[in-house]
């Protein structure tokens, strides 16, 4: 692509020839062949910088929590001789609202040299971000002509930045944590090989260790014999996530998608930390998906997984509730986060609890109000035995507020310690100037 430059340079090319063919001046054919010349050997120069460039990109943390930030790093190495003019990158990043937002940097390359370009990113909302460089424009030596070297849609873009969710306190939830470590502390037990108390002896089986066989009953019987040991059986928690925004439409899913991940989070964390498993479920549009995590080092798999949650309002509640209380019937806690609540969602609830399942409702508090501890449905779960807990989409933004104004103090408060470093040292040079200029005005 010819700049505006590269127009003029070629107007002045024609000019210069048609004044030759006028005046027939021998001086001219010199002018006119170094105008002539100079672009062409720009423009092969262009050309070669396919092979002689080479791009990089990296990521400082590929994960971060909400809120955090990273940087993208973009490396521009020259391996060739070629002087090239100014390079054009149009780079993608993360933005507050709910599109990314697309940021222009020029640089300068230099032959074998390597440029390095950074980039601030911010996590503002949980979820998988493509970033990255999306196109790469080079000019010539004397910014006649323009070609783009690097183009790259952007859902093909490399580098990807994964924003986990931030646990959000809605509730200490300190009745949930001691009821899972008492439950915990009650253990079911299954053969194993683990520990030392043996469950049951049997016959060699092809596979088994001869570690673990028993050679006074071998002797006796004249038959390999096998010991089976006791191990213990982690309690486990099933968590429904009901993804619909019934209570919430006047939420954008981004927003509404953060405050259903952090207060789904916290939850989570809380349950590990009990020292139960979590198995957590969500019904989106695609269908069902699932995670599980066993201890509090597993936390990353169920965080990544409320990071990928997407909208799933055609499920109905009530069917979803039958369907997870079944398919785990060994669960020992049934919790559904959900921010609508139904009378056919309350029967199915109640009837879990009725039927001996330690059972939990999280009410995600929206634009609407859920219906209160008087309400008829709501009263007939809590007689069942349904636990209910609330979360309050108001005090959630209050605490979004709070953190962001907290790192603007924080940053604002690095710029103002980086500024009195250069001021001190600033006066520290300008002592030892004047010591130095004393020290010669008395040796004179």
């Amino acid at each position: 692509m010819i700049t505006a430059r590269g127009i003029f340079w070629f107007f002045l090319i024609l000019l210069t020839w048609a004044v030759l063919a006028y005046s027939g001046i021998a001086q001219l054919q010199l002018i006119l062949f170094v105008l002539v010349l100079l672009p062409l050997l720009s423009f092969v120069m262009l050309l070669l910088l396919r092979r002689s460039l080479r791009i990089t990109q990296t990521i400082s943390s590929p994960m971060i929590h909400r809120g955090e930030n990273a940087s993208l790093q973009i490396r521009l190495q020259l391996r060739g001789w070629q002087l090239i003019g100014l390079a054009d990158l149009l780079i993608e990043k993360t933005g507050k609202d709910d599109k990314p937002v697309d940021e222009r940097r020029y640089v300068v390359l230099n032959p074998h040299d390597e440029m390095v370009v950074t980039v601030q990113l911010r996590g503002h909302h949980r979820g998988v971000a493509r970033v990255g460089l999306k196109r790469l424009r080079c000019r010539d030596l004397f910014g006649l002509f323009r070609l783009s070297y690097y183009v790259c849609q952007r859902n093909l873009l490399d580098p990807m930045l994964i924003v986990l969710p931030r646990p959000f306190a809605f509730d200490p939830l300190h009745h949930l944590s001691t009821l899972l470590q008492d439950k915990q502390q009650m253990k079911s037990w299954k053969p194993g090989s683990d520990l030392d108390a043996i469950a049951n002896i049997r016959q060699q089986r092809p596979g088994d260790a001869l570690k673990r066989a028993h050679w006074k009953l071998t002797a006796r019987l004249d038959e390999l014999m096998i010991r089976e040991f006791e191990n213990p059986l982690q309690q486990e928690v099933v968590v429904l996530c009901d993804l619909d925004r019934h209570a919430a439409r006047n939420l954008s899913w981004n927003q509404f998608g953060d405050y259903f991940a952090d207060s789904s989070a916290w939850l989570l964390r809380t349950i590990l930390k009990a020292g139960c498993a979590v198995r957590l479920i969500a019904w989106q549009k695609d269908g069902r998906t699932e995670a599980r995590a066993g201890s509090p080092d597993d936390e990353q798999a169920v965080m990544m997984h409320l990071a990928e949650l997407e909208d799933g309002s055609i499920w109905a509640a009530d069917q979803l509730v039958v369907a997870e209380a079944t398919r785990y019937p060994d669960a020992r806690v049934f919790i559904l986060i959900t921010d609508r609540l139904n009378e056919a969602t309350a029967q199915k609830m109640a009837q879990c609890a009725l039927n001996g399942l330690e059972t939990w409702l999280i009410l995600l508090q929206g634009a609407e109000l859920l219906p209160g501890k008087q309400h008829p449905y709501m009263a007939a779960m809590l007689t069942a035995g349904v636990t209910v807990c609330r979360a309050d989409f108001a005090t959630w933004r209050e605490a979004q507020k709070n953190l962001s104004i907290e790192r603007d103090a924080a940053a604002e408060g690095d710029r103002s310690a980086r500024q009195k470093r250069k001021e001190r040292r600033a006066d520290r040079r300008k002592d030892a100037e004047q010591d130095t200029d004393q020290g010669r005005s008395e040796s004179l």
